[in-house]
């Protein structure tokens, strides 16, 4: 019975666009800063998974993770075309490491009419 188990959390390197406002004391998000999209990578067996590693993540990093779109595996990702460098280099540098959860850059964006 507990072989069926294994055979569904079967785990690769997923990919998702992550939308964060920062929290107070935020260090990652600081000044007029009112949210940011990141990338973040990694190692799940469901979309659900991705988000709650991704989540985790966030607090951490004390920010509050408002939306998540596009999780796929990164396999799918790799198919639809080009990739950023940094986002290849990070799914090399996880492949030794299944309980890696990494980001890229963070695209800011500040509202000015608040």
């Amino acid at each position: 019975m507990g072989q069926t188990m294994e055979l569904s959390t079967e785990k690769s390197v997923w990919i998702g666009m992550v939308a964060v406002k920062p929290r107070p004391g935020s260090e990652i998000l600081s000044g007029n800063v009112s949210g940011a999209f990141v990338n973040v990578l990694t190692w799940a067996s469901d979309p659900l998974e991705f988000r709650e590693k991704a989540k985790e993540l966030m607090d951490y990093l004390a920010l509050d993770l408002i939306g998540v779109k596009d999780e796929e595996p990164l396999s799918e990702r790799q198919k639809t075309g080009d990739m950023e460098p940094d986002i290849v280099q990070i799914a090399l540098e996880m492949e030794d490491n299944p309980r890696s959860i990494r980001y890229t850059t963070f695209h800011t964006w500040s509202e000015t009419n608040a």
